[in-house]
């Protein structure tokens, strides 16, 4: 029995729901526990008690394994990782955030004001400094001299760091590379740090259960989700259930597209005058290796076709197996029989080679953006949980106009 002819509202049961149902149900509760505004429209019975069988089952997992990562925070991390990207990348104000605010200003607060700064006082400027004292210049501290700094020595430069050495720069690290940066990180660019591109319309791939079309569509900004008719067709129910449901699924900008991703035209979905920005959350790991590329083809062609536009995603790697005890094994042998029961596809590539595989796709550049270097930067909830969230952000430029 297929998702759309079994789910009458909120009465689906776990036995009918399909494989691919079960993961959407956990991953839409919790949505719902992490929080996420307008992830409660898709509450059902089925789903809380899809999420308390998981979540016994990892939990034993990872009484066995301590070193697994949380997968509900991983999911929460990941939703609001590809927010914070979106926040950045796509024109206009995020839903209530006031004009030319940026994401995380707070209200009243003067653009590149930091935090707690005096009114007209110069950024990194403290209390009681003198004009045109540089930010933490020292009293009678020549201008351009660094505190300790010997003379001759170039400011900035470290004792016994050779010149043209970047400060904490290690031996055979390219110039301008921050330490730790990812491959396909931009040079220059810190951890966590996006590139700006302006975007005006968001395409959802294998758009689930996620709430993100509700929150972001209400701005008026123009919205599409693409998945299967099943799913469609039960979003679209569950919606009904409410009159904000109702309100949100009559938006003239939310669009829901009935679909195979792997077969559709997604360059059609877009509009040509706007730059896109592209999102997809847990599909990949559906996909095997040659599927993937061919989507990634897709996408490129299409943001090519119009404005350009950026594609993120998140990348599932399976990680080197470890030593466990007989228990241990036969729990983690059991969670991977399940993965490979609903379609898992591991993929064993690294990073450096998705990056290559996507540029070979079409796509200009490509970012990396891990949770665990993200995840205090971006203020995300339970920071302290280890998650290994790890997103690329491909970038394409669009046809002359």
């Amino acid at each position: 029995m297929t998702l759309g002819t079994c789910w009458p509202e909120d009465r689906l049961t776990t036995s009918d729901a399909n494989p691919l149902g079960v993961t959407a149900l956990y991953t839409s509760q919790a949505w719902i526990r992490g929080g996420l505004g307008e992830a409660t429209l898709f509450d059902t019975r089925a789903g809380r008690a899809v999420y308390h069988a998981i979540t016994a089952i990892y939990g034993l997992a990872r009484w066995l394994r301590p070193g697994m990562a949380p997968i509900q925070a991983g999911l929460v991390h990941r939703h609001l990782m590809i927010d914070h990207l979106l926040d950045r990348l796509v024109a206009g104000p995020a839903p209530g955030q006031a004009p030319g605010q940026t994401p995380g200003q707070a209200p009243g607060q003067a653009p590149g004001q930091a935090p707690g700064q005096v009114p007209g006082q110069a950024p990194g400027q403290t209390p009681g400094q003198t004009p045109g004292q540089a930010p933490g210049q020292a009293p009678g501290q020549e201008p351009g001299q660094a505190p300790g700094q010997t003379p001759g020595q170039a400011p900035g430069q470290m004792p016994g760091q050779v010149p043209g050495q970047a400060p904490g720069q290690t031996p055979g690290q390219a110039p301008g590379q921050a330490p730790g940066q990812m491959p396909g990180q931009v040079p220059g660019q810190a951890p966590g740090q996006v590139s700006g591109q302006e975007l005006g319309q968001v395409l959802e791939l294998a758009a689930g259960l996620s709430a993100r079309g509700a929150r972001y569509s209400a701005g008026g900004r123009p919205y599409t989700e693409v998945d299967l008719p099943p799913v469609m067709k039960a979003k679209q129910r569950l919606l009904s259930r409410s009159p904000r449901g109702r309100e949100i699924a009559a938006r003239p900008n939310l669009r829901r597209v009935a679909g195979d991703v792997t077969q559709v035209d997604l360059g059609a979905l877009l509009d040509p005058s706007l730059g896109a920005f592209v999102i997809a959350e847990g599909l990949h790991m559906y996909l095997d290796v040659a599927a993937q590329r061919r989507l990634w083809r897709g996408i490129a062609e299409g943001l090519g076709r119009g404005a350009g536009g950026a594609f993120v995603f998140d990348h599932f790697r399976r990680a080197p197996s470890q030593r466990p005890g007989p228990v241990s094994s036969a729990v983690v042998q059991t969670m991977r029989a399940w993965q490979r029961r609903i379609g898992f596809r591991p993929d064993h590539r690294s990073h450096k080679a998705l990056v290559r595989d996507l540029g070979a796709a079409g796509f200009d550049r490509v970012e990396t953006f891990r949770s665990r270097d993200v995840a205090r930067r971006w203020a995300l909830p339970r920071a302290d949980e280890h998650t290994d969230v790890v997103l690329f952000l491909a970038h394409r430029q669009g046809s002359p106009r």
